[in-house]
């Protein structure tokens, strides 16, 4: 799964402090589970897969909708 997340941080572009930011976890975390160290969540992928999608735009859409 390690080997997932880094593909699916690379082709986000997004930094470790950013990809930390946008799963709502710490760098340290983020650094972890790309070294091997703690396993990634399944939504942590997910959520991964899905930056930068319409996808996404809608499931924010509706989480706001819900406050």
């Amino acid at each position: 799964m390690k080997h997932v997340f880094v593909e699916l941080q690379k082709s986000t572009s997004l930094s470790n402090f950013a990809c930390a930011e946008y799963l709502g976890i710490s760098e340290a975390s983020v650094q972890d589970r790309r070294n091997g160290r703690y396993e990634p969540k399944k939504c942590e992928l997910i959520a991964l897969a899905m930056y930068g999608t319409s996808e996404l735009d809608k499931a924010l859409k509706y989480i706001q909708s819900l406050s």
